[in-house]
């Protein structure tokens, strides 16, 4: 859904996630050559879910860091094997041509180098720590919850700084 504008075509992009930065728009993950991801490479898609970094570059020689409204801060628990699987996926859906909403946020928050210090604050490339008593079917369904259906984004309270406290519910 985050990729879905309502009445809009599947994974064309134009959600709108309103935040008290401004909004965010989800964008068009559909393999459109022009205006989706269909020209991104399989180490460009991997950087995006893996690291939140998207092609091309931010203010002077920063990366184009994602927003963490995407939530590659969970997507980097996930193996390449299901990152691959996931672009596989969206290579076979039907090709949109829909350009994406440009993000309408406040200054500076709309300056992506300004997420260098969220992420050293927040982002964690740390895998999901498994208990050793847990069986292999519950760790099956903490790799489920924790990076592929990443529950706690949206059902964990945030701190100020809109990153997720870990642990609380």
């Amino acid at each position: 859904p985050c990729h879905t504008a309502p009445g809009g075509k599947p994974f064309a992009g134009g959600f709108s996630f309103v935040t008290p930065f401004g909004a965010l728009f989800g964008q068009n993950i559909t393999p459109d050559k022009a205006t989706g991801i269909g020209r991104w490479t399989d180490a460009q898609f991997w950087a995006a879910l893996h690291d939140g970094v998207i092609p091309g570059k931010s203010l002077l020689v920063f990366p184009n860091y994602m927003y963490p409204a995407m939530p590659y801060t969970s997507y980097a628990k996930l193996s390449r094997p299901d990152v691959m699987a996931i672009k596989a996926y969206l290579d076979a859906i039907p090709a949109v041509h829909q350009p994406d909403v440009k993000d309408q946020l406040d200054f500076p928050f709309n300056i992506r180098a300004g997420l260098l210090t969220w992420r050293m604050l927040f982002f964690s490339h740390a895998p999901i720590k498994y208990a050793k008593t847990w069986t292999p079917s519950v760790r099956r369904g903490a790799y489920l919850v924790e990076a592929l259906g990443h529950c706690s984004d949206c059902h964990s309270p945030r701190n100020l700084m809109l990153a997720v406290k870990s642990g609380e519910t």
